[in-house]
């Protein structure tokens, strides 16, 4: 998934009106997250305008002539599901932010598939709903804050070169030589290192290393799998077996530093 860029000076951000869908097949739950959202924001001193749908057809509809920055799903409404309206929108290449609001608990991992910014359980709403919405509002101020240029020097062929970090998707070993899989180019950056340094190099910038011969950006990894890692790209990379609970536990911990919030 490519996640939302914010490339506004802060001037523009402060003015920003944040964009929101949410979609929820009961009239009073979808009320109630409306208001509850809109009272955080203001909180914040930002302006938001809300579209509401209860029904995922309507909302699907509505996508065509609409950009929001942040949708709201209910997982099960008639005729239709949260998670595959999810799936609908990533295959679109859409970059809104992705929220649940759910009572099927038991559905949480499923979700990681469309790489949510949160899961909101119903049972502990009045909590959750702040929780990811005040992530959500923080997440777009450290991006503002924080660097979008930094780059990963290295020694290819032709000679020295930067690329930027947060365009690499994957970086797939072989022997020698190291291939940068980007998502601004159709073939992968071939330069020399090792594994070892570049692990080093890019696991404080959210990079994993999932097995000997990958490291992968944890923003693209859709599902992590038994033996292996489907990526948001649609690609699909070994995982080592040894690393699998380590793989998770790092996940997990980019997630909570970059402010994506699963509560």
């Amino acid at each position: 998934m490519l996640r939302q860029s914010l490339n506004r000076s802060r001037k523009e951000y402060f003015d920003l009106i944040t964009h929101i869908a949410i979609c929820d097949d009961n009239r009073t739950t979808a009320e109630i997250v409306s208001g509850s959202v809109e009272k955080i924001f203001a909180q914040h001193g930002e302006q938001v305008k809300i579209s509401v749908y209860h029904s995922a057809k309507d909302f699907i509809r509505d996508m065509t002539g609409h950009v929001f920055d942040l949708v709201l799903l209910d997982i099960e409404m008639p005729g239709s599901d949260g998670v595959e309206i999810a799936r609908m929108l990533r295959r679109n290449d859409n970059p809104a932010d992705i929220v649940f609001v759910s009572a099927r608990e038991d559905r949480v991992f499923e979700t990681f598939e469309v790489h949510p910014f949160g899961f909101v359980r119903k049972s502990t709403f009045v909590k959750d709903i702040s929780l990811v919405i005040d992530a959500f509002i923080s997440m777009r101020n450290n991006n503002l804050a924080s660097s979008e240029n930094r780059t990963l020097v290295v020694s290819t062929r032709d000679g020295t070169s930067s690329i930027p970090i947060n365009k690499i998707i994957y970086i797939e070993g072989c022997r020698k030589e190291q291939l940068a899989y980007m998502t601004n180019l159709d073939k992968p950056v071939v330069f020399c290192s090792s594994m070892e340094k570049l692990e080093q190099k890019l696991c404080d910038s959210g990079f994993i290393r999932v097995h000997k011969g990958y490291i992968v950006n944890y923003s693209y990894i859709g599902v992590i799998g038994q033996t292996d890692i489907t990526l948001t790209t649609g690609d699909v990379l070994p995982l080592s077996r040894r690393k699998k609970q380590e793989v998770k536990e790092q996940y997990m911990t980019c997630v909570r530093e970059s402010g994506m919030a699963i509560v």
